[in-house]
């Protein structure tokens, strides 16, 4: 099977972007339709960031790791976890709140959305560090992994 991870972690995190993107346009221009498409996105962005978690633990199983690389790969995963914690959250709250969010809401809203956009973009470096500096998920990589580890295993002690 094809490892879906990368695809579902971009949805993630463009939807997730535009989405507080659109709520920090909304408060600072007390615009009611980009508070909606605000809304709107984020929906999305929660079910991506859902795929991109279990996409994540289904290609976690479908690579070869170096104790280096299963370092990184607790790191990302763990951000990751804590990223859809955090979304999950302020779904709830917008789920919760039918009336559009206070000035001072919004503000806090905002801040917990940035937080999570520093966490994304921290989950992303170790995510690039484990794919552009080990080969993680990259077939020939991977391959040429699994030939030195055979070679090693067959020589006489």
């Amino acid at each position: 099977m094809t490892n879906l991870h990368p695809i579902a972690v971009h949805f993630a995190v463009a939807l997730f972007a535009t989405s507080i993107i659109f709520e920090l346009v909304g408060f600072m221009t007390r615009s009611i339709a980009f508070e909606k498409a605000a809304w709107i996105n984020m929906i999305f962005a929660g079910v991506a960031i859902l795929a991109a978690v279990l996409t994540g633990f289904s290609a976690e199983d479908s690579v070869i790791q170096t104790n280096e690389v299963r370092d990184l790969m607790e790191i990302h995963e763990t951000l990751g976890v804590i990223i859809a914690g955090i979304a999950a959250i302020m779904l709830t709250w917008r789920v919760f709140n039918q009336r559009p969010l206070s000035r001072t809401q919004t503000g806090i809203y905002l801040v917990i959305g940035f937080i999570c956009l520093g966490l994304i973009i921290a989950t992303g470096y170790y995510g690039g560090k484990m794919v552009y500096e080990h080969g993680v998920g990259v077939k020939p990589v991977m391959k040429q992994i699994i030939e030195e580890r055979e070679s090693n295993n067959h020589k006489p002690d």
